[in-house]
């Protein structure tokens, strides 16, 4: 007898659909680089983590870790244990268990010590899906139960939606179909109720294992499709993978072999690009199983190994039974008596701890039938008395429990029946109670509702004038600023252009007047004529410099880069630090207004970083796309504490951030003792 295995194993817990695509992502992680770490940054982290938990695992797992660093430096302790709970969700999707439940456990106790039943109610519903795919039952049931209990007391249909979902497949996977498909039920009310696309699609997906487990593949294949198209509208990936998978097999039931490899081979695609493990398990067995129906054992037995190595890492025993019955089987079939008794021995090692005695018995029926090719008849009547000996105790116990099953069932109709009857009686009396009472607080009721509206758009009148009256403040005092930023880089243009046409030309008409006197005077005299020369240079060079320090020529004729390299290569003249340039989409000249506020920041920062961060290289990178311009100054010099900057008496880090402001730009700095230094400069042109 041949085992196979479906998807069943797969449990999805679903998160909250997305309500924003993968451009708000993006935006969202722009914004969380211009962040200070505080209690909003965790939070914001913590849900592109969210966001990203579909469709990219490391990248999710990196922002979660984040969050719970930030946390824990600030000591948000909820913050902290959202992260860690994050981080067990990840863990979770990518099949890492023991990692899970470890992190899981780690934000239970923290919530409940905070008194969060929404942290806790999140915690046992990870926790729950845990411990189901590791196959601890009814640790699984105590957690899903735990977590029903906890959304309802909170009222988060949400939640409740997802243990249900979590629950029932539990119940499911224990053949308790009764109350599998209650809970299943649940999910799809609650999902039509709030519009949920995930639920539905799970609870199709659900619907169909039911009927494949009753072998009615055609049905689970129609409902199969229906989960299929609800994952696809909602971009869940993870779910076009385990959905694929599911098709698959029901193809494959059905005898459909083509379409079974297709569907097959899609998922796993998918799975291996989530790095789903379970998942690349499962669709490496099933694949293998395909493959021995084509009786290419040898095809087929690589697939089921490279399965086997993942179910061992992930420490899933059942599967690992599984696939080491179906590798004994094809060993068979290729006549290698000694691997197919080997890895049969092994697979009954695992089903006995787990309880998989159908294992057990099909692994005797392997024995017996290499024993017999072997010629040890004897031998293999021995184990295939064995194999029918628990075959008939599996049919017995099937059958106690069918009938247990048909009691339940009617005792928990004639119940509800009994109730509901009760419940009508006992809910007239309170509707007429209830009307009675409604009736005398209508009427008060509907005066605190106009009082309440009053005082809300008297506040709201305030709040309003506060806002407006701050942001027009704000609007002043930027033009204030920048009209005297422009009067001041006006009167630099003005000084310079005098010192170098006016002051820069009279020495030079004086240089030239001295230099008509060498001739003419007194061998001793020629010494001071000299030494006159010497100075008028002296003083045209320091004109000059002064000249280019207010406004550089290279600015003013040439433009920002221009200016930059100049700048770049004085300072690389010193031999003191390497000054290097970048600079991408700037073939055209900016604003001069622009050009020069964002000379005068580049300044400010290179002074500071020549003075006090002992750098030896700093690197800028000017680029310009559409209409964007980023600015990027990195050094290596020691770096510093950023929370100083709020602290700082001086007004350099003030005059960076104003003409910043006044270009519509944004401004983050990144820096950590010992660790050099990074500022982003953002500006919308």
């Amino acid at each position: 007898m041949k085992i196979y295995v479906t998807f069943l194993q797969i449990m999805l817990l679903f998160i909250c659909p997305f309500i924003y695509g993968q451009n708000s992502v993006d935006s969202m992680i722009i914004v969380s680089r211009n962040m200070p770490d505080d209690t909003l940054k965790v939070k914001l982290l913590n849900d592109i983590s969210l966001k990203l938990v579909s469709s990219d695992f490391d990248a999710a797992l990196d922002y979660a870790n984040k969050g719970k660093l930030i946390a824990q430096k600030i000591n948000y302790v909820f913050g902290f244990a959202k992260s860690i709970d994050l981080i067990g969700t990840i863990y979770k999707d990518k099949g890492e268990y023991d990692k899970a439940i470890k992190s899981g456990k780690e934000a239970l106790k923290i919530f409940q010590k905070l008194g969060s039943i929404q942290g806790c109610a999140t915690s046992y519903t990870n926790l729950g899906v845990c411990y189901f795919r590791k196959g601890e039952f009814e640790n699984a049931v105590n957690s899903h139960n735990l977590a029903i209990s906890s959304f309802k007391e909170i009222g988060d249909k949400m939640g409740e939606l997802k243990a249900c979902n979590n629950l029932g497949l539990v119940y499911e996977q224990q053949r308790k179909d009764v109350e599998a498909i209650e809970l299943y039920l649940r999910v799809l009310s609650l999902s039509k109720e709030l519009d949920f696309t995930r639920g539905l699609e799970s609870g199709n997906n659900n619907i169909g294992i039911i009927h494949f487990n009753r072998k009615e593949y055609r049905k689970a294949l129609n409902y199969y499709q229906k989960s299929l198209e609800y994952s696809i509208k909602s971009g869940n990936k993870l779910g076009i993978e385990i959905r694929k998978g599911n098709i698959g097999n029901a193809y494959e039931f059905i005898g459909k072999i083509d379409s079974a490899m297709t569907y097959y081979n899609d998922g796993l695609v998918i799975a291996e690009e989530l790095g789903d493990k379970l998942g690349i398990a499962l669709l490496n067995m099933n694949i293998g199983n395909v493959y021995e129906k084509l009786n290419d054992y040898t095809t087929a037995l690589k697939y089921l190994f490279k399965a086997l190595d993942v179910f061992v890492e992930l420490g899933d025993y059942s599967n690992i039974s599984i696939v080491n019955f179906n590798i004994a089987h094809n060993y068979s079939r290729l006549n290698n008596y000694n691997l197919a008794i080997f890895h049969a021995e092994k697979a009954i090692q695992t089903a006995e701890q787990t309880g998989q005695r159908d294992v057990v018995a099909n692994s005797f029926g392997t024995f017996a039938e290499c024993y017999y090719k072997m010629g040890e008849h004897k031998r293999a009547f021995d184990y295939l008395e064995k194999k029918f000996a628990i075959e008939d105790t599996l049919r017995n116990k099937e059958n106690s429990e069918a009938i247990a099953e048909m009691q339940t069932r009617y005792e928990v109709e004639k119940y509800r029946s009994e109730k509901l009857e009760e419940e009508n009686k006992n809910e007239k009396l309170a509707l007429a109670i209830t009307k009675e009472k409604l009736e005398k607080k209508q009427y008060l009721l509907i005066f605190i509702i106009l009082c309440g509206l009053l005082l809300f758009l008297i506040i709201l009148f305030e709040f309003r004038s506060k806002i407006k009256a701050s942001a027009e403040k704000q609007k002043q005092d930027k033009l204030r600023f920048k009209a005297m930023m422009e009067a001041e880089e006006k009167e630099r243009i003005r000084i310079a252009k005098e010192l170098h046409d006016g002051l820069g030309q009279l020495l030079s008409t004086t240089k030239l007047n001295v230099a008509g006197l060498e001739g003419e005077v007194q061998d001793e005299d020629k010494i001071l004529v000299s030494n006159s020369m010497k100075l008028i240079d002296e003083a045209v060079t320091e004109v000059r410099n002064i000249s280019h320090k207010m406004m550089p020529v290279a600015l003013m004729e040439y433009g920002l880069v221009s200016a930059i390299e100049a700048l770049a290569s004085k300072i690389n003249e010193t031999k003191l630090v390497s000054f290097e340039t970048h600079f991408e989409g700037m073939e055209n000249r900016l604003e001069q207004s622009t050009e020069i506020a964002l000379y005068r920041v580049i300044q400010e920062v290179i002074n500071n970083t020549i003075k006090h961060s002992q750098a030896k290289n700093i690197y800028i990178n000017l680029t310009k796309s559409g209409e964007r311009l980023q600015l990027k100054i990195t050094d290596n010099g020691k770096g510093f504490d950023t929370s100083q900057i709020e602290k700082s008496t001086g007004i350099g880090w003030k005059n960076i951030y104003s003409r910043i402001s006044m270009i519509n730009g944004k401004l983050n700095i990144q820096s950590q003792l010992g660790k050099g230094t990074i500022i982003n400069i953002d500006i919308a042109y």
